[in-house]
């Protein structure tokens, strides 16, 4: 078992996802590539990172060493 989330899904009743590491394995792998990731790539997240959608972000990063820029809120202008 990698982790598990937490989720409400949608009976609305709380449930835990379990994740193994084949499975996260391949986040990383599917998604630096669809991205088109390598090493030098510098990955911006303004997003919460609390929630499983943030691993699409976070997995593709630590598996390839890549520089991961986190901001602490979301301001357009300072993005732009």
């Amino acid at each position: 078992v990698y982790n598990i989330m937490y989720s409400s899904g949608t009976t609305g009743a709380p449930k835990g996802i379990v994740h193994t590491h084949y499975v996260r394995a391949n986040y990383c792998t599917h998604f630096a590539s669809a991205w088109r990731m390598t090493p030098e790539s510098i990955v911006l997240h303004a997003g919460a990172i609390v929630f499983n959608g943030a691993m699409l972000d976070l997995m593709p990063w630590m598996f390839l060493g890549a520089t991961y820029i986190l901001h602490h809120y979301f301001d357009a202008g300072a993005v732009l």
